[in-house]
């Protein structure tokens, strides 16, 4: 069972959440965070984090490590007290919208990843590790009978994004994960084309149903002039470095950003088969080369 508070080096640290997919749990002090769990999994991460640190990813700095309990741990440094999720869920709670200040905000540490990852681009092979990443295997063994269309369409994928460069990717970057002032839970980084990160961002809350009769849904979404704000804002970036414009590439995104949160769903069987639904009908449009935006941003 959990500790509900940890006392370490004369700090107090509440219980906050575990991570889904790893035995690591979190704890929250004062300005300060403690993540808790296998030693080989949080030095993993500690060393990720470090890189990343110093690359000039917007990550928290890490202040102290070691053993507790069996088990081994860091202490980094408070982005924020609240993450984008909750910020924005309250101010559709309270306004019927998420805040343009608070979008503003939000874009502003989008924009501190982009440039890092920009600054930091490569050209090596990345291809079967980026598959890899986004769980190409699952969603085919979890779906064969669109195995040979889903072949067809990451083939599409491939040769789409072929110009854009290599770069260290968040995996999982959304607004759950980002605070004001910057990123969390790089816990399992992958190489990706550049723009994956930048497009998951806008794109995951429309990974939810909208309606509340599932185990999760939709608690915001971004309407669209932000979300043309925020397409705007990559495309001058990526337009600077002469690099595809994320406006261009958007559905080629979705569609891989489809792949990731299809797969893997067997707690939430009944968004699992909305997903399923939805990946079934953004497949068949983006090997017919119909727009598939409408399909999600809705």
């Amino acid at each position: 069972m959990l500790a509900k508070t940890i006392v370490l080096n004369n700090r107090v640290f509440t219980y906050v959440k575990s991570r889904t997919y790893m035995p690591v749990s979190v704890y929250k002090g004062k300005n300060v965070f403690l993540r808790v769990g296998p030693e080989e999994l949080i030095k993993k991460e500690i060393k990720s984090s470090k890189e990343l640190f110093k690359l000039g990813y917007p990550v928290a700095e890490i202040l102290e490590s070691g053993h507790l309990d069996g088990q081994y741990y860091f202490i980094e440094n408070s982005l924020g007290e609240i993450q984008f999720s909750s910020i924005f869920e309250s101010d559709t709670e309270k306004e019927g919208k998420i805040n343009d200040e608070h979008f503003a905000l939000f874009l502003d540490v989008s924009i501190r990843l982009a440039e890092a990852q920009i600054k930091t681009a490569s050209k090596k092979e990345l291809w079967d590790e980026f598959m890899g990443g986004i769980h190409l295997g699952h969603i085919i063994n979890e779906l064969p009978q669109l195995a040979s269309q889903t072949k067809i369409a990451t083939e599409k994928v491939r040769n789409r994004l072929k110009a854009m460069p290599r770069v260290m990717s968040h995996g999982d970057f959304n607004p759950y994960n980002s605070f004001p002032g910057g990123i969390i839970d790089i816990e399992r980084p992958f190489a990706a084309p550049l723009g994956y990160d930048l497009a998951s961002n806008i794109i995951q809350t429309f990974m939810f149903p909208s309606k509340n009769n599932y185990e999760k849904h939709r608690k915001y979404e971004f309407n669209p002039s932000q979300i043309d704000r925020y397409v705007l804002e990559m495309d001058r970036l990526l337009h600077k470095e002469d690099l595809l414009e994320l406006s261009k590439i958007l559905d080629d995104f979705i569609f891989l950003r489809l792949i990731w949160s299809v797969v893997r769903m067997e707690k939430t069987p009944l968004l699992q088969k909305w997903r399923y639904g939805l990946y079934t009908r953004v497949l068949m449009a983006y090997i017919s080369n119909f727009p598939i935006k409408p399909l999600v941003f809705r």
